[in-house]
């Protein structure tokens, strides 16, 4: 039996995707290189010359990195 929302009575359960949601689910749940993410938000990067960051990080990951400077 599924769970019901106690003041609509309505069935709890996940709905689909909108349209929206389809189109934007690669850029919601991108993984993307840090300098890949300072361009997107026109953030300059501070990292030795010559030196490269090629781990893919979420933009959570990203802000949280920020933050930190």
């Amino acid at each position: 039996m599924a769970a019901k929302n106690d003041i609509t009575g309505a069935e709890i359960k996940t709905s689909a995707l909108s349209k929206k949601g389809r189109e934007n689910f690669d850029d919601i749940f991108a993984k993307r290189t840090f300098e890949e993410w300072a361009e997107i938000e026109k953030l300059p990067i501070c990292i030795d010359e010559g030196t490269t960051i090629k781990t893919k990080i979420s933009y959570s990951e990203f802000l949280e990195y920020v933050k930190k400077q």
